[in-house]
């Protein structure tokens, strides 16, 4: 049997413990929301980590699981149970953290203060957390969602009004995906992101032929993947014919090199060219192209990828092929 707790005095280290479990409960909210909501992570830069094919445990965003282990730490009368809570938690935040650093390659400024709560938490396991805590908790997690939705719902008219001009007016993009008209959004796609190549992969597996209009295109590449995605927008610009199948066609075999375009961009990109003789002659056009949206993003303030920018600005990290599609 589990050993009841006795709540009425805690011992000093519980200020500790509050503290720690409360923030933590209050990032494992935010970031479920974020992921449940498509939100973007203001000022945190995550979407490339919460929005990725990590981001979720059987098709439930982990920080569901991580508020739900929170939750029982603080509501349980018994040691053993909370400390199995406290010691889930821990683990699933280094595992978490390894997989940022060995397999995204990229950092999540709310998941990492995530893992150091739940650090802290383990640390001072031997002190309950005062169930004023679980309040606090959900009161940061509510108000931070209230400024999460303030902040991405105002995108167009003040937060990043440069998304709207860039919807509006995409210069340097390209339609590979079919034609433009006034009511296509702007896709920014990068083959070093992992949520991005989970979205290249849906829309390689989805039926477009019903759709004759597609999205202003544009590639956001970091020095790593300047190649890979040079050798890609080469390839397509060298294929004759209908432009559409040969982005797709090309979509799906840098998805075979998927692993390696994350961990190791460079060689992917001499493992496309292997795999496109003289596909890839017109490499210098394509690091024109590459070189012209650079401009066009930094000037946008374009930072997280994958993004989808509807006409009026809005801006969303996740959606399905048809939203890609007026």
């Amino acid at each position: 049997m589990d050993v009841p707790e006795e709540r009425v005095r805690p011992g000093p280290g519980s200020g500790v413990s509050t503290v720690a479990a409360a923030s933590g409960l209050a990032l494992s909210s935010w970031l479920a929301i974020l992921k449940l909501g498509s939100l973007p992570c203001i000022g945190g830069g995550c979407e490339s980590v919460i929005q990725s094919a990590y981001g979720s445990l059987l098709g439930v965003p982990v920080g569901v699981y991580a508020a739900a282990l929170w939750l029982g730490a603080f509501l349980s009368s018994g040691r053993r149970i909370r400390l199995a809570c406290l010691g889930i938690l821990g683990l699933g935040s280094v595992v978490f953290i390894a997989i940022e650093a060995l397999v995204l390659r990229s950092f999540c400024a709310l998941c990492t203060a995530h893992a150091l709560a739940a650090g802290i938490a383990f640390l001072a396991r031997r002190n309950p957390p005062r169930l004023r805590g679980l309040l606090a908790g959900l009161a940061i997690a509510a108000a931070a969602l209230g400024w999460t939705l303030s902040t991405a719902r105002s995108l167009p008219a003040s937060g990043r009004p440069a998304l709207s001009a860039l919807a509006g007016d995409p210069v340097d993009a390209f339609y590979w995906l079919g034609p433009r008209d006034p009511g296509s959004p702007v896709l920014v796609l990068s083959l070093t992101c992992p949520a991005c190549l989970d979205a290249l992969g849906a829309l390689a597996r989805a039926d477009l032929s019903r759709h004759s209009r597609g999205p202003a295109l544009y590639f956001k590449a970091d020095a790593a993947g300047l190649d890979a995605t040079a050798v890609f927008i080469a390839a397509v610009l060298a294929r004759d014919g209908n432009k559409r199948d040969a982005f797709l066609g090309m979509a799906t075999l840098a998805l075979t090199q998927r692993n390696l375009l994350l961990s190791d961009p460079r060689n992917a990109a001499t493992v496309l060219r292997a795999l496109l003789p003289g596909g890839t002659a017109r490499e210098s056009d394509a690091e024109a192209i590459i070189a012209q949206q650079a401009k066009r993003l930094d000037a946008a303030g374009v930072v997280a990828v994958p993004l989808l920018i509807s006409p009026d600005g809005t801006a969303r990290t996740t959606f399905s092929p048809d939203a890609v599609f007026p």
